[in-house]
């Protein structure tokens, strides 16, 4: 301590430091340069005072402990000025450098970043790191043409001279600077910039309306004021369906029920009552199989009855498999076993946060909005972790770098069973690695990991078959398959049949006239029965719900054909009769013919009228 000097009037405070490794060397410097006018007493002081952030946090408990000032600066030191470390930062911050122009004001601002860079590597004594040449030839890439040229000459010229290759570019660019620094533009102040800015910006007026509540802000069920929808003793009393009815008629939001704004900007969460993840509020949650008994009837009749159904199938339904695959992930603090889904369309891997806060992945906090197919959910303390995974049949962990967490992974489960493969031939050998069931995913990987995506090999059956692909992490199945879903199968039983019969029924049983004229007419036969039964009889169904013609062995005439051939039979036996009649005629005819000569041939005529009899039943032409 230095007991000559007075007691300072001021104390000379130091510049604040928050653990940016840009700021340690001016930091320090700062320190050095005055840390001898002060006792130690003073410089801990001074330190206290100028630290804020993760450098506060690095030395929080020597700040108090210690007495000696240099071992607090020797700890921020090994923390944030580590010479590769600072060296590292400035080469990577030439790097995102632009492309210089023709402006002079931009060769100006190059040429001092390039000599504060020169600079902070002379003060960290690494000389050797001027010598590199990538980072010279980063450096000439982002020059002009003419400026190129102009240091080929310069660099011939000091080719001689035993000056690093980063050094003799400062220099020259310091001289390029000073050549045309008269015809540059004037530096803005940001202030002015700032007060520019603000007087660009928009003014908008609010007005605030300090009214009394109307009608309109009270409860839609009660109607009074004080307390919102989902609060309302008299709304939780209703039955379900009147919750809803009371919901829409106000055009409340069906997820919160506190305003009127839409269901999918609304940020409340979703329902989650028995597992539900529809996006409604819970006092609007209805289950879809509950078993209510109904109020009993006033009268019943049993009889006996022997029922039989038959096996009906439904259409082909259509499902689609997305690439869920069981994996285990890794982290500092312990491993779990879940299920990821590789999304192709994602641009991002997000992790679940339960699941990270297990895993005790942790890292920097940032906000992240999450654009889908007309919504939008922003995450603002969404953290960027890093963590291992591998996949329960493969062997090799593999790391995935920036997983961005999220609150909750809303994924919806999926299940594959042994069954749904039996006529996938393809897939034999590893249904056992694509069977699971209920698998929700808690992490789901993008296009930023794409080497686990890629898919080595890939195995298809026919068109309407899934297919396995093979990646990092195992087997994945995705694809469609057309099933075929059993509604009853075939039985025969005896059952008993209750039937409600209401008292007007009974009455009208009891006092049923027995007139037979008043009886109504009822029909012989129902025709669609009929048809029915004639289907049935000639033709079978098919397992597509179609109809097929039976082939008719033996077709069956009908009874008109059997009096056709009786009246074909007695035609035949008349004319059998006409032909014996007329063969005896012409025999007679001939003797007459010859015993009397002179009779002429109308007489024969005559006589064959005589003798013909007359048909009287001539039969019908057919």
């Amino acid at each position: 301590m230095r007991s000559s000097r007075e007691p300072p009037k001021f104390m000379q405070r130091l510049p604040v430091f928050d653990g940016k490794p840009g700021e340690w060397i001016a930091y320090k410097t700062a320190y050095c340069d005055s840390h001898t006018y002060f006792s130690s007493v003073e410089n801990i002081a001074r330190i206290r005072l100028s630290l804020r952030g993760a450098a506060k946090e690095a030395v929080e408990c020597l700040l108090f402990s210690q007495s000696d000032p240099q071992v607090i600066l020797d700890a921020l030191e090994r923390r944030f000025g580590r010479p590769e470390a600072l060296i590292m930062t400035e080469l990577e911050k030439v790097k995102l450098l632009p492309r210089l122009k023709d402006d002079p004001r931009d060769i100006c601002i190059f040429a001092s970043r390039i000599a504060n860079t020169v600079g902070t590597i002379e003060a960290l004594k690494r000389i050797h790191y001027l010598h590199s040449p990538e980072m010279s030839q980063s450096i000439i890439d982002k020059l002009t043409p003419i400026l190129k040229n102009k240091w080929y000459d310069y660099a011939a010229n000091k080719k001689l001279e035993d000056t690093p290759v980063l050094k003799l570019l400062s220099m020259f660019l310091n001289e390029e600077a000073d050549k045309c620094s008269a015809y540059a533009l004037p530096e803005r102040d940001r202030d002015n910039a700032i007060d520019e800015r603000r007087r660009r910006r928009v003014e908008r007026t609010f007005m605030v309306n300090t009214r009394q509540k109307t009608s309109s802000e009270r409860c839609p069920a009660c109607k009074q004021h004080g307390h919102k929808l989902p609060d309302c003793s008299k709304y939780k009393q209703l039955d379900i369906d009147k919750r809803w009815n009371i919901a829409k008629s106000n055009n409340m939001c069906f997820r919160c029920l506190r305003s009127k704004h839409r269901r999918i900007t609304c940020r409340a969460p979703i329902c989650d009552v028995d597992g539900c993840n529809m996006k409604h509020h819970k006092l609007l949650h209805k289950e879809r199989n509950v078993n209510t008994t109904p109020p009993a009837p006033p009268a019943m009749t049993t009889h006996e009855s022997v029922t039989s159904a038959r096996e009906t199938t439904s259409l082909h339904n259509r499902r689609a498999y997305l690439k869920i695959v069981p994996v285990t992930l890794s982290g500092p603090h312990a491993r779990i076993h879940t299920y990821a889904l590789l999304d192709d369309g994602s641009t991002v891997t997000l992790l679940d946060a339960s699941a990270a806060d297990i895993l005790g992945a942790d890292g920097p906090e940032s906000s992240m909005c999450i654009q889908g197919l007309g919504t939008e959910i922003k995450h603002e303390r969404s953290r960027t972790v890093s963590l291992h995974i591998q996949g329960k049949y493969h062997s090799a962990p593999q790391k995935i770098e920036a997983a961005r967490t999220v609150n909750r992974l809303e994924v919806t489960a999926q299940t594959v069973h042994t069954e749904d493969l039996n006529n996938c031939r393809h897939l034999d050998d590893i249904r056992d690695t694509l069977v699971y069931d209920c698998a929700r995913p808690m992490i789901l990987i993008g296009q930023d990991n794409w080497h686990l995506l890629e898919a080595t090999k890939t195995r298809t059956g026919a068109r309407d078959q899934p297919v396995a692909s093979y990646t990092k992490l195992g087997w994945v199945l995705h694809g469609c398959q057309y099933t075929v879903n059993k509604e009853t199968s075939t039985f025969c039983g005896h059952i008993t049949v209750q039937e409600n019969v209401e008292p007007v029924e009974e009455t009208i049983r009891t006092f049923k006239t027995e007139t037979v004229c008043l009886e109504p007419r009822i029909p012989r036969e129902d025709l669609q029965q009929e048809t029915l039964g004639i289907l049935e009889q000639n033709s079978r169904r098919l397992s597509f719900r179609n109809f097929k013609k039976r082939k008719q062995e033996a077709p069956t005439m009908p009874k008109s054909h059997l009096g056709t051939l009786g009246r074909l039979d007695k035609n035949k036996q008349r004319a059998e009769d006409k032909a014996t009649r007329c063969s005896s005629l012409s025999v007679l005819s001939t003797c007459s013919a010859s015993a009397r000569t002179s009779h002429s041939r109308g007489k024969i005529k005559a006589v064959q009228e005589t003798v013909v009899p007359e048909r009287r039943n001539k039969p019908k032409k057919l």
